[in-house]
């Protein structure tokens, strides 16, 4: 079985999507402040895909955010967190599309994603 995941605030409750709208355009001017330094972990797990890592982060954010309303995804409640988890059972292939999106956007620097948790 693989899983994969994320942890927000909670305002990141499926019903309120001006708010991750909002939250994935903090996210996107985060990946512009990067430098390509910042962004090795992602290009080394994905390889040369002909884009630069900023524009493959930026495409990885845009996923994510529009993967949390598909059915692949269930979505967690505790207290003021939101946990968004895919996955399943696996023979060696990704359980679910949404999963390498998540492994993806696990992948980008803290100063990125410390932006979820706000």
């Amino acid at each position: 079985m693989l899983l994969a995941g994320f942890v927000t605030g909670k305002k990141f409750a499926k019903g309120d999507k001006k708010f991750r709208e909002q939250r994935k355009h903090v996210l996107l001017a985060a990946i512009e402040q990067l430098e390509p330094k910042d962004l090795a972990d992602l290009d080394e797990y994905l390889g040369d895909d002909g884009d630069d890592p900023k524009t493959t982060a930026k495409k990885t954010v845009e996923e994510v955010f529009a993967s949390l309303e598909y059915r692949d995804v269930t979505t967690w409640y505790y207290k003021n967190v939101v946990f968004y988890l895919t996955g399943g059972m696996s023979w060696g292939d990704s359980p679910t599309d949404t999963y390498d999106c998540f492994m993806k956007f696990s992948l980008l620097p803290d100063k990125v994603l410390e932006h979820l948790l706000l």
